[in-house]
């Protein structure tokens, strides 16, 4: 028992290094989609909505023009790739940082995302439009996706451009497992509409392909004006009044659960959610009068629908989107048609002929970046939980810290090393998961006193912590919307301590028949010549060597046998494997096989 403990704890050390040492994460942001309570009333959204597309024609600020930069510049292309998260933010500063340090003139940003926590793409959108901190025009190249969070980082940059069949949109937020109510959704989507107009204003965009981006119900049209040539997407309520010239058609608008037409030009807008019908103040689809009485006198009924797209698709009236039952997403040739990607580039080569670039250098993620992130990879983890459920079973079969021990501490460094590298491990994680491998060790050392109660809620807790080290989380805790990178990592995670069951029954069955198994541990130093009362400790060949030990000699147990542990033979203790079964010290046994690896002895039967 002695044993176990003693060196269990060798673990719980390293665990205790691991947590003095490490920084503590960066408080992750709150979730892909984040809570909402009543608190805010929905008009308050409502307000926030209806200003930004009052006048689509205003709502398209002057943006800087990437393609038209003077030959000759350097650019610096920096992948975002995977869930978006707080770390995400940290990274991609110090890569614009050094790219910025080494003359870069624009940034380029290859995204390949199905998006993350809204809060870090809010910081990063903020920070790429921030003028002192990148100072350089920025591209978002998607690359081959970029969607929910992904857009939102996309809408930050100056500009567009996509590769060949990539695609962007599908930006709604949501709760998974969760019914919101009109309120609470207005409420999520309420800080994401505000930095989507923001962006659509910074950067010459039209918002209404983004709000369509996150609410159902929202058409989009492709409109022109018959003199100046300029085109604009615009929602339903804009189309009605710049095209139809029917300003009657922005009052408020009954809204239910259906998919119908309500009565009046404007379709309802579905609010996922809602049981009864109801009349939402103005928003982007239902524009009241005074905001209709914003448009330019010289918009009203002047526009004209594009029917035919320039990929040669056609739009009736002028419509690509219809907002019933999806939410817009688009590829690369619709979303060049509408104007919202410039370009379609399939390579550096190609970016770099289009931006007239005299050089593109691309600006990775550091070494311990991209390592940290290959060990966190769910097969790479439960490969790793394998190594260290084996490793820490072959420790305790012998004496001092040998190689398996040394490869169990080296599993568990990359278990909970790599997240904290990438910001994904909070500290808590690891004391969880002390907690855990504690309750196992005690179950261990009372020799099943407890049936097997705390090994088994011990080995709960471990699984628990291994899982929600890997997951982006708030506070610690996993974010809502994370819920099916949760249940990958808990599938792989209990996969891994099966397989780590299976080869530790294995090793059980054949301990003395794996050839070299004996030479992957140390023995204890031999007890000194001079003390005769002290017996000899012999392992391994040291036993077979000296002909010490034959069949059919009997002793007894001094340490429990989990199969392997200690016996008292002749006077010396033996490092033995029963046939299987765990004998408690002081049973009485017999040798029955003696192997060059290891000795079996079998409990001796009373008669």
């Amino acid at each position: 028992m002695k044993r176990s403990f003693r060196r269990a704890g060798l673990l719980l050390v390293l665990l205790g290094l691991m947590l003095g040492l490490a920084e503590p994460a960066s408080e992750p942001s709150p979730e892909v989609d984040p809570p909402v309570t009543e608190a805010a009333a929905e008009s308050e959204v409502v307000e926030t909505e209806a200003s930004a597309e009052s006048n689509p024609t205003a709502a398209s600020a002057p943006a800087k023009t990437v393609s038209s930069l003077p030959s000759g510049s350097n650019v610096a292309v920096i992948p975002i790739e995977g869930i978006i998260y707080d770390f995400t933010l940290d990274s991609l500063q110090r890569r614009i940082d050094r790219a910025l340090a080494d003359g870069a003139s624009v940034i380029v940003l290859e995204i390949d995302t199905n998006g993350g926590l809204v809060t870090a793409a809010l910081d990063i959108s903020r920070y790429l439009k921030d003028p002192t901190e990148v100072p350089v025009p920025t591209v978002a190249w998607i690359k081959p996706k970029a969607l929910s969070a992904g857009i939102m980082i996309a809408a930050a940059c100056d500009e567009i451009i996509m590769a060949p069949a990539a695609q962007t949109g599908d930006c709604a937020p949501i709760v998974p497992g969760m019914n919101l109510s009109p309120t609470e959704r207005a409420k999520a989507f309420s800080p994401i509409a505000a930095e989507f107009k923001n962006s659509a204003a910074t950067n010459g965009y039209t918002y209404a392909t983004f709000h369509a981006m996150c609410v159902l119900g929202v058409e989009l049209y492709l409109i022109e004006h018959p003199d100046t040539g300029e085109r604009l997407v615009v929602n339903q309520a804009d189309y009605a009044v710049m095209v139809n010239g029917d300003l009657s058609a922005s009052t408020g608008i009954p809204i239910d659960n259906s998919t119908s037409t309500p009565s009046g030009n404007i379709p309802s807008l579905p609010i996922p959610g809602s049981s009864n019908s109801q009349t939402l103040g103005p928003t982007n689809t239902t524009l009241d009068l005074a905001e209709a009485e914003s448009y330019r006198p010289e918009d009203v009924g002047v526009w004209k629908p594009v029917i035919s797209l320039p990929s040669g698709k056609s739009a009736p009236n002028g419509r690509f989107h219809s907002g019933v039952g999806l939410l817009f997403t688009t590829d690369d040739v619709l979303a060049a048609d509408i104007g919202l990607s410039k370009a379609t580039i399939q390579n550096d080569a190609d970016l770099q002929r289009y931006l007239g670039a005299a050089s593109v250098t691309r600006i990775d993620q550091s070494w311990s970046e991209n390592f940290a992130g290959f060990l966190t990879k769910l097969w790479v983890r439960a490969i790793l939980v394998v190594l260290l459920a084996i490793g820490v079973f072959l420790e305790l079969q012998a004496p001092g810290l040998g190689i398996p021990g040394a490869i169990a501490l080296l599993a568990l460094v990359g278990l909970f090393g790599a997240p904290m590298i990438i910001g994904l491990a909070d500290i808590w994680h690891i004391l969880l998961f002390m907690v855990g491998l504690t309750l196992l060790i005690v179950e261990i050392g009372l020799g099943g006193a407890t049936f097997g109660v705390l090994g088994v809620v011990g080995i709960i807790v471990m699984i628990g912590a291994l899982v929600i080290s890997v997951i982006p989380s708030t506070g610690g805790i996993p974010a809502p919307g994370m819920w099916n990178q949760l249940l990958a990592a808990l599938l792989a995670t209990v996969i891994a301590f099966v397989l780590g069951g299976v080869g530790i029954g294995l090793l059980m069955r054949n301990f003395g028949n794996i050839p070299g198994l004996s030479r992957l541990v140390l023995a204890d130093a031999q007890a000194s010549a001079g003390d005769v009362t002290e017996p000899t400790h012999l392992a391994g060949d040291e036993v077979h060597g000296n002909g010490h030990i034959t069949v059919g000699q009997t002793g007894k147990v001094l340490s429990t046998l989990r199969p392997a542990g200690e016996a008292e033979i002749d006077g010396q203790v033996i490092d033995v494997t029963s046939l299987g079964a765990f004998l408690e010290p002081g049973t009485p046994i017999r040798v029955v096989e003696v192997t060059r690896y290891s000795i079996v002895v079998d409990a001796v039967q009373e008669s």
